[in-house]
C-alpha cells in the first residue's frame, strides 16, 4: 500500500456539454449543480486535509456525511475507499476490510475502483493473518490491472505466509517486472531467498532472474531504460 492518501475515484465533474447554454431552466440547473459540486469538493478537501494530518477522527465523520447526503454510487464508493484507507492508517484492518467489502458489494465495473477495492481488501486480510482468504481478491485485482505491481506483491505475501515459497518467489519477480521503480518486491524476494536457501537449488534459473530484477531496480533508480525481464 502506498503511504499517501490517494482517492482513486474521481469527483463528478461537469462536461463541456453541460456548459453549453440551453433553455432557462437548464441554466438554472447548471448553477445549482455547480454550487452543489463546489460544496462537495470543499467538504472532500477538508476531509483529505484532516486525514493527511493524521486527524482521522475528524476526517471520518465528514466522509460519512458525504455518503449520507449523496446518492451518486461513485461518491459513496469513494468514501468507502477513503475510510478504508483511514482505518489502515489506524491499523484497524477489520474496519478497513469491511469498508472494502462494502465497496465491492456495489459491484464496481472493472477499473481503478475494482482494482483497489480487491487489492486493499487482500492487503487488509493479509494483515489480519488471513492469507488464504486474501488470495481470491488479490488474484482478481491482478486480472483487472495486470500492469500494477501491488496485487502481485500482496499475493506473493499471501503465498509466503502459507508456506508456498515457490509461488511467492514467482510473484515477487513478476511484481518487479511490472514496475521496477517499486523495489519492495525485490526486498521481499531477497529476504525470502535468504530464509529459504534451498529454493535456488529447486529453481535453476532463480538466481539469474534475481540478478535481472536487481539490475532493473537499479536502472529504475538511476532513471535509465529498464531492461526487459522474462
Amino acid at each position: 500500500m502506498k503511504k499517501e492518501m490517494w482517492f482513486r475515484f474521481s469527483m463528478r465533474r461537469q462536461s463541456k456539454k453541460d456548459n453549453v447554454p440551453g433553455e432557462r431552466k437548464n441554466v438554472q440547473e447548471d448553477i445549482e449543480n455547480s454550487t452543489e459540486n463546489k460544496a462537495l469538493d470543499a467538504l472532500w478537501r477538508r476531509a483529505v486535509w484532516y486525514a493527511d494530518g493524521g486527524r482521522f477522527d475528524e476526517a471520518k465523520p465528514i466522509f460519512q456525511q458525504i455518503q449520507k447526503d449523496n446518492k451518486d454510487p461513485e461518491i459513496i464508493g469513494s468514501c468507502h475507499l477513503a475510510m478504508g484507507q483511514l482505518e489502515e492508517k489506524r491499523r484497524d484492518f477489520e474496519s478497513a476490510a469491511q469498508h472494502y467489502r462494502d465497496g465491492l458489494a456495489m459491484k464496481p465495473p472493472d477499473g481503478h475502483a475494482a482494482y483497489f477495492f480487491n487489492n486493499n481488501l487482500g492487503y487488509s486480510l493479509n494483515q489480519l493473518g488471513k492469507p488464504k482468504e486474501a488470495i481470491p481478491y488479490l488474484k482478481r485485482a491482478k486480472e483487472v490491472f495486470p500492469h500494477l505491481p501491488n496485487a502481485y506483491k500482496n499475493l506473493a505475501l499471501s503465498y509466503q505466509a502459507l508456506g508456498d515459497v515457490k509461488n511467492a518467489a514467482r510473484l515477487f519477480i513478476q511484481a518487479t517486472q511490472v514496475d521496477a521503480s517499486d523495489s519492495r518486491s525485490l526486498y521481499h524476494l531477497e529476504e525470502l531467498l535468504s530464509n529459504n536457501p534451498g529454493l535456488s537449488l529447486e529453481t535453476p534459473d532463480l538466481e539469474e532472474r534475481l540478478l535481472k530484477c536487481r539490475a532493473a531496480v537499479e536502472a529504475a533508480r538511476s532513471g535509465t531504460q529498464k531492461e526487459t525481464l522474462h
